[in-house]
């Protein structure tokens, strides 16, 4: 097996240290050939050992991949929320649940937001949105269509609240929306 490298400097991904494992799976789910054997920081360089050397398209490939390379925060730190009212029935939305986010300056930037919830068959789609009350803004909003009870992320985030607010989860649904959790992941 010949092991072939690739090396980059640590700024080419935006002076950030890449999330080497996610950076793995970034190349395996791309359309390069060669198998990936491992990936290693060691100084400032990022190496990237192959099986075999990569055609010039691999390695076109494997360029776009490091330099648009943004490192997913780990969700290490969350606090659960479970709805007062958690079957939804109607097209108007309708508050699920409400709560107290400390703000990103006391606790850190809420990174993800998932919702356990699901539709009544006969739907076609749903909608839940996470609203900062205090500042009338909409932090993230998700239309789903499963019909299956699962862990959903809402999407983007946007609007984080630096000071303490009062956020709200809202839903629709014609006929019934199921929400039974919303995690709430911050801190990175």
């Amino acid at each position: 097996m010949t092991e072939i490298y690739y090396t980059d400097d640590i700024n080419t991904f935006n002076g950030t240290i890449p999330k080497l494992k996610q950076l793995e799976t970034e190349v395996i789910n791309s359309n390069i050939t060669a198998n990936i054997q491992y990936i290693v920081l060691q100084g400032n360089a990022v190496n990237i050992v192959f099986d075999d050397g990569l055609a010039p398209s691999d390695q076109t490939t494997l360029t776009g991949i490091v330099q648009t390379h943004v490192p997913t925060p780990d969700r290490i730190n969350h606090f659960n929320i479970f709805p007062e009212t958690r079957k939804l029935k109607g097209t108007k939305y309708k508050v699920a649940a409400t709560f107290h986010y400390p703000g990103s300056d006391s606790i850190g930037d809420i990174n993800y937001i998932d919702a356990i919830s699901c539709m009544a068959n006969g739907l076609t789609s749903y909608d839940i949105q996470i609203i900062d009350r205090d500042n009338n803004t909409i932090i993230a909003e998700k239309t789903l269509t499963n019909t299956n009870m699962q862990s959903c992320n809402l999407g983007t985030i946007s609007n984080v609240p630096t000071d303490s607010s009062v956020m709200k989860a809202t839903g629709n649904g014609n006929k019934k929306v199921n929400i039974q959790e919303l995690q709430v992941w911050y801190g990175q």
